[in-house]
Protein backbone atom coordinates (compact mmCIF):
# COMPACT_ATOMS: atom_id res chain seq x y z
CA UNK A 1 0.00 0.00 0.00
CA UNK A 2 2.86 2.43 0.76
CA UNK A 3 5.02 1.52 -1.95
CA UNK A 4 1.46 1.90 -4.16
CA UNK A 5 0.97 5.70 -3.22
CA UNK A 6 4.93 6.12 -3.70
CA UNK A 7 4.80 5.17 -6.91
CA UNK A 8 1.80 7.13 -7.94
CA UNK A 9 3.72 10.29 -6.18
CA UNK A 10 6.70 9.70 -7.99
CA UNK A 11 4.61 9.43 -11.70
CA UNK A 12 2.53 12.28 -10.99
CA UNK A 13 5.67 14.22 -10.52
CA UNK A 14 7.75 13.28 -13.07
CA UNK A 15 4.30 13.78 -15.44
CA UNK A 16 4.08 17.65 -14.64
CA UNK A 17 7.75 18.28 -14.67
CA UNK A 18 8.04 16.02 -17.81
CA UNK A 19 5.42 18.47 -19.56
CA UNK A 20 7.51 21.90 -20.78
CA UNK A 21 4.84 24.45 -22.23
CA UNK A 22 1.43 22.79 -23.47
CA UNK A 23 1.24 22.52 -26.46
CA UNK A 24 -1.17 21.81 -29.42
CA UNK A 25 -1.83 18.04 -30.50
CA UNK A 26 -1.63 17.68 -33.68
CA UNK A 27 -3.33 14.45 -35.21
CA UNK A 28 -4.56 13.18 -38.13
CA UNK A 29 -4.66 15.46 -41.47
CA UNK A 30 -4.81 19.28 -42.25
CA UNK A 31 -8.27 20.11 -42.12
CA UNK A 32 -10.04 23.79 -42.21
CA UNK A 33 -13.55 25.07 -43.29
CA UNK A 34 -15.22 26.86 -46.12
CA UNK A 35 -17.86 29.20 -46.58
CA UNK A 36 -18.96 29.10 -50.08
CA UNK A 37 -22.02 31.28 -51.34
CA UNK A 38 -23.31 33.12 -54.71
CA UNK A 39 -26.56 33.45 -57.05
CA UNK A 40 -27.45 31.17 -59.76
CA UNK A 41 -29.06 33.26 -62.95
CA UNK A 42 -30.48 32.89 -66.00
CA UNK A 43 -28.73 34.73 -68.91
CA UNK A 44 -31.29 37.04 -69.02
CA UNK A 45 -30.37 38.34 -65.25
CA UNK A 46 -33.01 36.54 -63.74
CA UNK A 47 -32.78 34.04 -60.43
CA UNK A 48 -33.22 30.50 -60.39
CA UNK A 49 -34.53 28.09 -58.03
CA UNK A 50 -34.40 24.76 -56.88
CA UNK A 51 -30.81 24.57 -58.40
CA UNK A 52 -28.38 22.27 -57.28
CA UNK A 53 -25.31 23.24 -55.61
CA UNK A 54 -22.31 21.05 -54.93
CA UNK A 55 -19.15 21.64 -53.05
CA UNK A 56 -16.11 18.82 -54.01
CA UNK A 57 -11.91 18.93 -53.18
CA UNK A 58 -11.02 20.44 -56.30
CA UNK A 59 -8.01 17.74 -56.39
CA UNK A 60 -10.51 15.41 -57.44
CA UNK A 61 -13.70 15.53 -55.88
CA UNK A 62 -15.99 12.83 -57.08
CA UNK A 63 -19.93 14.57 -57.19
CA UNK A 64 -21.01 11.49 -55.79
CA UNK A 65 -19.35 11.93 -52.52
CA UNK A 66 -19.49 15.55 -51.75
CA UNK A 67 -18.08 18.10 -49.31
CA UNK A 68 -21.36 19.73 -49.12
CA UNK A 69 -24.64 20.36 -51.17
CA UNK A 70 -27.34 23.35 -51.49
CA UNK A 71 -30.04 24.26 -53.12
CA UNK A 72 -31.01 27.97 -54.54
CA UNK A 73 -33.86 29.75 -53.16
CA UNK A 74 -36.87 31.24 -54.84
CA UNK A 75 -33.54 34.27 -55.12
CA UNK A 76 -31.15 31.67 -57.01
CA UNK A 77 -29.20 32.58 -53.95
CA UNK A 78 -27.27 29.62 -51.86
CA UNK A 79 -25.18 29.70 -48.99
CA UNK A 80 -22.63 26.09 -47.87
CA UNK A 81 -20.70 25.33 -45.04
CA UNK A 82 -18.46 22.24 -44.43
CA UNK A 83 -15.20 21.00 -43.96
CA UNK A 84 -12.11 19.37 -45.92
CA UNK A 85 -8.98 18.57 -45.77
CA UNK A 86 -7.85 21.58 -46.52
CA UNK A 87 -6.17 21.23 -50.25
CA UNK A 88 -5.56 24.46 -52.27
CA UNK A 89 -8.66 24.35 -54.26
CA UNK A 90 -12.48 23.93 -54.25
CA UNK A 91 -15.00 22.73 -57.26
CA UNK A 92 -18.47 24.17 -57.29
CA UNK A 93 -20.95 22.33 -59.84
CA UNK A 94 -24.60 23.16 -60.35
CA UNK A 95 -27.63 20.82 -61.74
CA UNK A 96 -31.04 21.61 -62.15
CA UNK A 97 -32.66 19.02 -60.28
CA UNK A 98 -36.38 20.35 -61.29
CA UNK A 99 -36.90 19.08 -64.91
CA UNK A 100 -38.63 21.55 -66.83
CA UNK A 101 -40.29 22.93 -63.62
CA UNK A 102 -38.76 26.25 -63.88
CA UNK A 103 -36.77 25.66 -66.91
CA UNK A 104 -34.26 23.87 -68.06
CA UNK A 105 -30.66 24.81 -67.27
CA UNK A 106 -27.30 23.02 -68.31
CA UNK A 107 -24.74 22.23 -65.43
CA UNK A 108 -22.03 24.29 -64.36
CA UNK A 109 -18.89 23.78 -62.87
CA UNK A 110 -15.97 26.39 -61.64
CA UNK A 111 -12.82 24.97 -59.50
CA UNK A 112 -11.96 27.78 -56.96
CA UNK A 113 -7.67 27.66 -56.55
CA UNK A 114 -6.92 29.14 -53.00
CA UNK A 115 -3.76 30.17 -51.49
CA UNK A 116 -2.97 30.30 -48.13
CA UNK A 117 -3.96 33.84 -47.86
CA UNK A 118 -7.01 32.81 -48.67
CA UNK A 119 -7.32 30.78 -45.50
CA UNK A 120 -8.10 32.73 -41.81
CA UNK A 121 -7.51 31.87 -38.47
CA UNK A 122 -5.62 29.15 -39.06
CA UNK A 123 -2.89 28.02 -37.09
CA UNK A 124 -0.96 24.46 -37.72
CA UNK A 125 -2.67 21.51 -39.49
CA UNK A 126 -6.00 23.71 -38.77
CA UNK A 127 -5.85 26.09 -42.00
CA UNK A 128 -8.63 28.13 -41.00
CA UNK A 129 -11.47 29.00 -42.55
CA UNK A 130 -11.90 30.16 -46.30
CA UNK A 131 -15.03 32.12 -47.70
CA UNK A 132 -15.67 32.61 -51.27
CA UNK A 133 -18.20 33.32 -53.92
CA UNK A 134 -19.10 31.59 -56.87
CA UNK A 135 -21.97 33.27 -59.16
CA UNK A 136 -23.33 31.35 -62.01
CA UNK A 137 -24.96 31.79 -65.44
CA UNK A 138 -26.90 28.81 -66.90
CA UNK A 139 -27.66 28.31 -70.32
CA UNK A 140 -31.18 27.30 -70.82
CA UNK A 141 -31.66 23.70 -72.67
CA UNK A 142 -34.67 23.52 -74.50
CA UNK A 143 -37.09 21.09 -73.02
CA UNK A 144 -37.44 18.40 -75.19
CA UNK A 145 -41.29 17.72 -75.91
CA UNK A 146 -43.45 14.47 -77.05
CA UNK A 147 -41.89 13.66 -80.19
CA UNK A 148 -43.89 14.41 -83.41
CA UNK A 149 -46.01 11.20 -84.78
CA UNK A 150 -44.33 10.47 -87.99
CA UNK A 151 -46.36 11.03 -90.95
CA UNK A 152 -47.77 8.28 -92.62
CA UNK A 153 -46.25 6.90 -95.52
CA UNK A 154 -48.40 7.45 -99.38
CA UNK A 155 -49.83 4.44 -101.04
CA UNK A 156 -47.94 3.18 -104.13
CA UNK A 157 -50.31 4.74 -106.89
CA UNK A 158 -51.82 1.33 -108.30
CA UNK A 159 -50.83 0.69 -112.05
CA UNK A 160 -54.07 -0.21 -114.43
CA UNK A 161 -52.97 -3.05 -117.14
CA UNK A 162 -55.44 -3.59 -119.42
CA UNK A 163 -55.52 -5.94 -122.40
CA UNK A 164 -55.70 -4.29 -125.65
Amino acid sequence: MKMTKIVMWLLAILGFTGCGEIGRAEYGTPHASFAISGRVTDEAGASIEDIKVVVMDGEGGDPEYPLAVGITNVEGFYAIHGGWHGGNAITVATEDIDGAENGSFASGTVKIELTNDDFVGGDGWDRGKVSKTADFILDEEPVAGPEPEPEPEPEPESESFSKK
